[in-house]
């Protein structure tokens, strides 16, 4: 079970907006990719209801999904490694690695 705060998940659920919709972006430039892309698409669409509380699986039910579709679709970016993050490793890694002016708001 996963146990965050209500902040951090919705702070998860943004990052791995990003990085399906990067992921989907660049599959679209070639043939063939049509399957990932459904199911990539399949996988996030609920992901702004866990964003503001309206779909009740929450992180659990994300998690599920996301091992569902490592288990039929192979490997993804490390959308489970996101998922899996504490505050501190997240924070590191998308907040102050990224933009170093957050490090003066959090610091």
């Amino acid at each position: 079970m996963i146990d965050d705060t209500n902040d951090l998940f919705v702070d998860k659920c943004a990052e791995l907006l990003h990085m399906v919709l990067r992921e989907i972006r660049n599959l679209s430039y070639e043939a063939g990719n049509e399957k990932r892309i459904h199911a990539l698409s399949d996988l996030m669409h609920n992901v702004p209801r866990f964003m503001v509380g309206r779909d009740e699986g929450g992180a659990d039910n994300l998690r599920e999904q996301f091992e569902d579709f490592e288990k039929t679709h192979g490997r993804t970016e490390g959308y489970l490694d996101v998922l899996s993050m504490d505050q501190t490793d997240f924070d590191q890694i998308f907040r102050l690695a990224r933009w170093p002016e957050a490090a003066e708001m959090v610091g």
